[in-house]
């Protein structure tokens, strides 16, 4: 028999899981997947405790630059590092991007932040999605709570 505390859990991983479906599709959407890694990365956890729930949504490290870009680096190299020009190229034979310099594109980053961080980002791939999980939580968990009392209620 399902109590109300396990109708809790089945509610946030529902919610969590269609925000991670939308946020993969967003991001589709936007033209931004090369590799796949990113919107793969995306995974759903809640965990329950005694009187209280975790849920997170978890998603590569950096994710945030899906709206924001990446900006300038702080410290400045003379040349950008080994690694980050491996990270550039990798990322432009995944999008199919020839013709251009790793290395040019890497220092041009570093010192003036992506593309998308100088035209001032975008807030439609993730923050719309996760102003939909407070909302649709807030009253599905309001429902659940209703119940709760009314049943207290109910025995006194």
């Amino acid at each position: 028999m399902l109590t109300e505390f396990d109708e809790i859990e089945d509610i946030l991983r529902s919610v969590f899981e269609q925000a991670r479906q939308d946020i993969i599709a967003n991001h589709e959407l936007a033209g931004q997947v090369a590799s796949g890694r990113t919107k793969d990365s995306l995974k759903v956890e809640v965990i329950p405790g005694v009187s209280e729930y975790t849920a997170t949504l978890f998603g590569r490290e950096f994710f945030g630059a899906l709206e924001t870009g990446s900006r300038p680096w702080k410290k400045q190299y003379k040349h950008p590092p080994k690694p980050f020009v491996d990270v550039i190229r990798q990322w432009m034979a995944d999008k199919g991007i020839s013709g251009v310099s790793a290395y040019l594109v890497a220092r041009k980053i570093m010192l003036e932040g992506s593309k998308l961080y100088r035209d001032g980002g975008r807030e439609d791939i993730f923050t719309p999605v996760l102003q939909e999980v407070e909302e649709k939580l807030s009253q599905e968990i309001s429902k659940i709570f209703d119940v709760i009392v009314t049943k207290t209620i109910e025995r006194l």
